[in-house]
């Protein structure tokens, strides 16, 4: 007889345990961040400089490295080189997403040939940090200073 209360306490017990966990929310639809910098050159052309399509997690959070490595000499680290995107986006009010985000890009930067400088290994970075309110479908154009914008689209 206490066996038998005993698995029905068990199967009672996993009973309410498998009604009471919640189920896994699809209701929750994906979102995609677009991020890209522009440069304008002396023709007047617009350069594209950076251009990342991401994925935003459920928790709002963004982070994204891709580029590559220039291998170090005798021991040193790798230099590395590409676009790192990292920050959140989160809902704020009025159907609106804050967004705080860090744009960082590093280019390698070729010596010439044939120079006492061709052994010599360079990357060039500039970043920017970027704080703002993003509307879904809308594209959100923003000054870098000089010839420089960042473009901003949150789906």
């Amino acid at each position: 007889m206490l066996k038998k209360v005993t698995f029905l306490m068990c199967l009672l017990i996993t009973g309410f345990t498998v009604v009471n966990t919640p189920a896994a929310d699809e209701s929750k639809e994906k979102q995609f961040f677009t991020i890209k910098l522009l440069e304008q050159t002396e023709s007047g052309k617009v350069k594209q400089l950076v251009d990342c399509d991401l994925q935003v997690n459920p928790q709002g959070k963004i982070r994204s490295f891709s580029g590559g490595l220039e291998p170090g000499f005798q021991g040193e680290q790798d230099l590395k080189f590409g676009v790192w995107v990292k920050g959140t986006i989160k809902p704020a009010e009025n159907g609106k997403y804050r967004a705080l985000l860090k744009l960082r890009w590093t280019e390698h930067v070729a010596q010439l040939k044939g120079t006492p400088e061709a052994g010599t290994q360079l990357t060039k970075t500039e970043a920017v940090e970027i704080r703002t309110f993003l509307e879904k479908g809308k594209t959100k154009r923003l000054s870098c200073g000089g010839l420089q914008a960042v473009e901003l689209r949150l789906e």
